[in-house]
C-alpha cells in the first residue's frame, strides 16, 4: 500500500468519528473519487482506521503510516516481496509502542458540552456549522420539541442539537 498523506487523510475524513464504519461502502466511495488515485482494498481501510484509533491523533497516524510505507517499500524492493502485510506489520509495532506511551490518557475526552436551540431548521444548521468550524462536534441527532399552539402563536417549537468539544 503506497498512499499519499492526502489520501490517508481523505480516507480518515470519509470514515469520520464513526467507531465501527461500513468499510466496504467507504472503500467504494473512495475508489470513485477523482482526487483519490490509489487502488485500495477494504482491509487496508480497516487497518488505517484501526491505527488512527489506536494512536488517537490523525496527523500522528498519517505520519506513522507514511513512514512505515516508505520503509516497507524499500524492504520489498530488496526482497522482491509484493505483499502489503509487511507494511502493516511495521505499522502495528509502532502503534503498539505509541499506545503504551499513552496508557492512561483518553484521546477523545470531552472537555465542553453545549446544546443549541433554534426555532427554524436553517438557523440551527447555520449555527451548528459555525460551531464545527470552531472545533465542536455534533453528538447524536437533531431533536425537535413541539410545545404546541398558544394564544400568542406557535412559540414553543424548537430544533435542538448537542455538540461537544474534545481534548
Amino acid at each position: 500500500m503506497k498512499l499519499s498523506p492526502e489520501e490517508i487523510r481523505l480516507a480518515l475524513k470519509t470514515i469520520g468519528r464513526i467507531k465501527t464504519p461500513n468499510y466496504k461502502a467507504i472503500t467504494e466511495r473512495l475508489i470513485f473519487r477523482d482526487d483519490f488515485r490509489s487502488d485500495i482494498k477494504q482491509s487496508q481501510i480497516e487497518e488505517i482506521h484501526k491505527i488512527a484509533l489506536d494512536v488517537g491523533d490523525i496527523e500522528e497516524a498519517i505520519q506513522i503510516l507514511v513512514q512505515s510505507s516508505d520503509s516497507a517499500a524499500s524492504v520489498k524492493k530488496s526482497k522482491g516481496n509484493t505483499s502489503s502485510s509487511a507494511d502493516f506489520d511495521d505499522v502495528k509495532k509502532k502503534v503498539k509502542r505509541k499506545s503504551k506511551n499513552r496508557e492512561g490518557s483518553m484521546p477523545n475526552k470531552i472537555i465542553e458540552y453545549v446544546v443549541i436551540r433554534k426555532k427554524f431548521e436553517g438557523e440551527l444548521i447555520k449555527e451548528v456549522n459555525q460551531h464545527i468550524e470552531m472545533g465542536w462536534t455534533p453528538i447524536g441527532g437533531v431533536a425537535y420539541a413541539a410545545a404546541g399552539m398558544t394564544p400568542l402563536g406557535d412559540t414553543g417549537n424548537t430544533f435542538i442539537q448537542a455538540l461537544v468539544k474534545y481534548k
